[in-house]
């Protein structure tokens, strides 16, 4: 595995928020994108606003399908999710 450089790594934002439309579409611009693989990340992951980005742009999208999961598990989600 090859390592990588500090200065190849790119952060989102110091607030935790997630981007903006606009803001993914500058940083797919400033790095030359002309196609991006992502994982079906759902809301929190941004995915919707990382492909409207990426096809405004015009650039190819390729999606890791994120598994379906049996009808018998239950999804938990918030602070107190695992209580229920």
């Amino acid at each position: 595995m090859l390592p990588v450089s500090r200065a190849n790594l790119i952060y989102y934002r110091d607030d935790g928020a997630l981007p903006s439309v606009e803001e993914e579409m500058a940083l797919m611009q400033r790095v030359g994108c002309d196609a991006m693989l992502t994982k079906e990340s759902g809301e929190q992951g941004g995915f919707e606003t990382k492909v409207t980005a990426a096809q405004r742009l015009g650039i190819k999208v390729f999606v890791i399908e994120a598994p379906r999961l049996p009808d018998t598990w239950i999804t938990v989600t918030g602070r107190h999710g695992l209580r229920s």
